[in-house]
């Protein structure tokens, strides 16, 4: 063979040639697969073609190529084509069967398409994520709503969509340049992406427009948890090309089922919502409200307020008596806060919360609750007015403000009073939401010796575990079963349940919502601690609560 002019084709040809046996055995290489592999002819000859894995990691092909053969006398296709170093190149094969004399030979033969490959996969890659940010781009953004929403429905659970627009993004581009741009928006995505979980999609769908994709929540509230938390990064300035560079973002929201369970309305609502933060002034947040609502107009007169509500003292304090079953006597409140609107009267916090919470207010208002508290609390101590504790409902996105602990240490601290004498409330879905993020918020508040109530304890999520890891000091029982206790032997055995774990935590337990003097009777049998309700006292004004606390007699 070596004397005959085909074999210097066979040694000189461009193409990477091997000659293998009817067992598979090399029988001969030329040039161009020494340089493409590594292995020169000597090293290999003799050797199984699959045994020294130079085709790669083969095996489900392995079948299909020598069937082909056996029927076809042919094959081709894409295989991996093994490197003395150890790596893999993708290679365009070819198996040819070739019979002469009664000996059977296969000649195979490669072609490297590792730039074709790369080509491919570049285009794959830009189909689906944006080439600036490497997140996805709306292509796959919509598919993966799509799949959100299908395994939500499964699931029972919501998708919650945000829509983010940097704020005055464009200016920053035309002064400051578009490489600088550019490099901000990487910075932008690296901080904020490492907010999220794994079942989350963050996606880049043009310019300075980004899409988070929330799966799993159980809550609407959990949404703005997430949107307070990405608003908290950025307060961080960015550094880029020696510019210092503060940012905000408008964001809009949807949510499923609650919006709508159609996936690309899900985005759109989510966008329409974006729009008028916009109007709002931007560096604000909106969840989607459909125009047909019947209290949007009305809304939207509390909304206008509601940034200066604080400042104009419009904001109110009523005090709901908490009451001791061993003494029926007045030990503590809880302070729930009202609003005296100018024109609209006295608003419901059930009317005013939720706008606070959805466009970005509730953090105000949270802060002038504690403030009034604490000063109420001074007040009292110094007339003698010994009251055990006052409770203040915190708000999820208060509760994930890295800075709630020292704002109220600061207002303990300003006001002299005993901080045992404050208590938050805290809602079971709030502190299992993040468990561990929950322990250590819960663990600093701890830290300044004020009292923490594990609010509406029974229709949550939690493991006993887990309560038992947390350092509460009182279990209150959500006021659901309450009202059933009367009729519902069920709703019993669990309150007594519930009682009987905070004793063995060692917990105060309060039941909230007591209206009759049969639920009174029946709490008290089952050695609850304390109670609240209608049949004491309906929440009062503070000097309505002064003179009751004064005149304190027995129900």
């Amino acid at each position: 063979m070596e004397n005959n002019i085909f074999y210097e084709a066979f040694i000189n040809s461009q193409e990477a040639i091997l000659i293998v046996d009817k067992d598979k055995n090399v029988i001969a290489s030329n040039r161009a697969f020494e340089k493409l592999t590594g292995y020169n002819c000597k090293e290999i000859e003799g050797k199984n073609l699959f045994d020294m894995e130079l085709l790669g990691s083969v095996t489900y092909k392995v079948k299909n190529i020598w069937n082909d053969l056996e029927e076809q006398g042919y094959w081709q296709g894409e295989l991996f084509l093994g490197k003395k170093l150890g790596v893999s190149i993708p290679v365009w094969a070819q198996f040819q069967y070739v019979e002469k004399d009664g000996t059977i030979l296969y000649l195979v033969t490669a072609l490297d398409i590792s730039q074709q490959k790369m080509m491919e996969n570049s285009i794959d890659f830009l189909k689906n994520y944006d080439a600036l940010t490497g997140l996805p781009n709306r292509n796959l953004l919509n598919d993966r709503v799509k799949v959100a929403v299908a395994t939500a429905k499964r699931m029972k659970v919501k998708v919650g969509v945000l829509y983010l627009d940097i704020d005055n993004f464009k200016m920053i581009n035309d002064n400051l340049g578009v490489p600088l741009g550019d490099v901000l928006l990487q910075k932008f995505t690296k901080r904020i992406s490492i907010l999220f979980r794994e079942t989350d999609t963050f996606a880049r769908i043009g310019g300075d427009d980004f899409v988070l994709v929330c799966f799993g929540m159980n809550y609407n509230n959990e949404l703005l948890v997430i949107i307070n938390r990405i608003r908290e990064s950025l307060e961080k300035p960015f550094y880029v090309f020696n510019n210092k560079i503060n940012l905000t973002i408008s964001v809009g929201a949807s949510i499923f089922p609650d919006d709508t369970d159609d996936p690309y309305k899900l985005i759109s609502y989510a966008e329409a919502a974006l729009e008028t933060a916009k109007d709002y002034g931007r560096n604000t947040y909106i969840l989607y409200r459909p125009k047909e609502h019947v209290e949007i107009k009305d809304d939207y007169t509390l909304l206008s307020r509601i940034g200066d509500a604080a400042k104009n003292n419009e904001f109110i304090l009523y005090y709901q008596p908490k009451v001791s079953f061993e003494s029926d006597k007045i030990v503590g409140a809880e302070a729930l806060i009202r609003w005296q609107h100018p024109t609209m009267g006295l608003v419901s916090p059930m009317r005013f919360i939720p706008l606070a919470e959805t466009y970005g207010y509730i953090k105000e208002v949270g802060e002038w609750v504690i403030d009034k508290v604490c000063q109420q609390l001074s007040y009292w101590s110094k007339r003698g007015i010994n009251i055990e504790n006052i409770s203040i409902n915190i708000s999820p996105i208060q509760f994930s403000d890295k800075r709630l602990k020292d704002y109220i240490e600061d207002k303990i601290n300003l006001y002299n009073i005993n901080p045992s004498h404050l208590e938050l409330e805290l809602t079971e879905s709030m502190v299992m939401r993040n468990f561990e993020l929950s322990l250590e918020i819960i663990n600093s508040l701890k830290a300044i010796n004020i009292l923490l109530s594990l609010d509406d304890f029974g229709i949550g999520y939690s493991s006993l575990s887990c309560i038992s890891k947390l350092p509460f000091d009182i279990l209150k029982i959500d006021r659901t079963f309450i009202m059933d206790i009367e009729k519902n032997l069920q709703s019993k055995k669990i309150i007594n349940m519930i009682i009987n774990l905070a004793k063995t935590l060692g917990l105060k337990v309060i039941a909230e919502g007591i209206e009759t003097e049969i639920q009174y009777n029946m709490l008290k049998e089952m050695s609850c601690d304390e109670f609240q309700g209608y049949y004491f006292s309906k929440p009062l004004t503070v000097e309505e609560f002064q003179a009751k606390w004064i005149n304190n007699k027995k129900i």
